[in-house]
């Protein structure tokens, strides 16, 4: 559930009714926060990972230099995605297209703006240059950007997701060299079998790192839900090769399992985003992953939202 109306954006989970995060609205940029006067408007995308806002601007967002009034959120961490440049000093209403790749918006002068939030539009016009390997790599690793989430107060300062939201642009206007990059990096979440992570563990202490690594990977697949089994091995007291595999694993910015489930995530909104069968295609086995997980429940999500809209039709 999301709240916005006024000088702070809040959004609360449902499932536990405690408040996610806040935006405050007023205030200086360099002090974390959104720097414009008033919010008028909240809504959230299709998917729900997009929240766009309609804000007013006045002298709080005139002394910060921001002329745009239309916002972008990443829902996971409350981090702004984008901002729109135009639309008045008074946005009254936000809302999404039903695919999620169009947001209007109107303001007081009772003007309606469309606006092409993934870039999608504007690419079909001209025909995206294919990405190098190193640029193409750089933007998958942009992906899995971030920290982990903390409840409270929302820093504005941080870039991860503006630079995340970058790399997604970057992939969905080249639908088919992203759907191929994609096939050979994208796992389902595993089950996690309590004697089997007794063996991964016991390879996190011997001395080949082959095998080190193989158990780690294997980890990874499982996800968050090695998390508990992790946090109560560290507690144990084991050795310095373990603890420095634990933190691999489980360090809040770096950790391989929260880098690949952020990596995920916004992979298969690139993926709804494309929506081509070459894209759904890919989307099946993740769906068929671990039932309980994110991961799973995200790619069974949006297959059943690309069922009800046709596939596109955009050159690469």
């Amino acid at each position: 559930m999301l709240a916005g109306v006024g000088n702070c954006i809040r959004l609360w989970d449902l499932h536990t009714g405690k408040l996610r995060w806040r935006i405050i609205v007023g205030g200086y940029p360099k002090n974390g926060c959104l720097g414009v006067d008033w919010v008028y408007s909240v809504a959230f995308s299709p998917d729900g990972k997009t929240i766009a806002v309609g804000a007013s601007l006045g002298e709080i967002a005139a002394g910060n230099g921001i002329g745009s009034s239309v916002f972008l959120f990443e829902t996971a961490t409350g981090r702004q995605r984008a901002r729109f440049d135009g639309g008045g000093s008074h946005v009254h209403s936000v809302a999404f297209s039903p695919c999620g790749l169009m947001l209007a918006s109107i303001g007081r002068d009772c003007v309606a703006l469309v606006w092409d939030v993934t870039g999608q539009i504007q690419a079909s016009k001209r025909t995206p240059a294919r990405l190098d390997a190193e640029p193409l790599g750089a933007r998958w690793e942009d992906l899995g950007k971030g920290d982990a989430f903390k409840e409270g107060v929302v820093d504005m300062r941080k870039a991860d997701a503006a630079e995340a939201w970058q790399a997604i642009h970057a992939l969905v206007v080249r639908p088919a060299q992203t759907v191929s990059y994609f096939e050979k990096r994208l796992r389902p979440n595993v089950k996690m079998e309590p004697k089997r992570l007794d063996e991964l563990f016991k390879d996190f202490d011997g001395d080949n790192f082959n095998v080190r690594e193989k158990a780690t990977k294997e980890l990874v697949d499982i996800g968050p839900a090695a998390e508990p089994s992790l946090r109560k091995l560290s507690a144990g007291n084991p050795s310095d090769k373990v603890k420095a595999c634990i933190e691999d694993l489980l360090d809040p910015a770096k950790g391989r399992i929260w880098v690949e489930e952020r990596r995920h995530s916004r992979a298969i909104e690139v993926l709804e985003y494309i929506g081509t069968p070459e894209a759904k295609k890919l989307l099946e086995p993740l769906a068929q992953g671990e039932p309980g997980s994110q991961r799973t429940q995200d790619a069974r999500a949006t297959l059943e939202r690309l069922a009800k809209r046709p596939a596109p039709s955009r050159p690469e």
